[in-house]
């Protein structure tokens, strides 16, 4: 419950709501991505990604900072995808996968 109270002079109102308020948390962020595979992880820069159920599928890697990697994605056309970013620096990228509605995330780590 909130509560707004006001005073002016003498004068004293409040006025109390009912207000729920909805957080997504890391449950929910997290519950599609058993929908997708990331392998070899750790890679040399060159792995697969499969799809469960796969549909409308897009494939985008970013770095820590967010920002979106410029990388081959080759659909197999049987729900995995072969990424290659061998031209990219050493360190951890994030996979993110949309299917449909539905939107995947993991980790992967590029050590040559």
């Amino acid at each position: 419950m909130a509560c707004l109270a006001t005073k002016k002079g003498e004068c004293w109102s409040e006025s109390c709501e009912t207000i729920s308020i909805n957080l997504v948390g890391v449950d929910e962020l997290t519950k599609n991505n058993s929908m997708i595979n990331v392998y070899p992880n750790p890679s040399n820069g060159r792995f697969s990604v499969t799809v469960e159920n796969a549909g409308e599928v897009e494939v985008k890697v970013g770095d820590i900072l967010g920002n979106t990697m410029n990388v081959s994605v080759v659909d197999n056309l049987n729900g995995t995808y072969s990424v290659d970013m061998s031209a990219v620096a050493d360190g951890v990228y994030f996979v993110q996968v949309k299917n449909g509605d539905f939107y995947a995330t993991k980790r992967i780590t590029v050590s040559k």
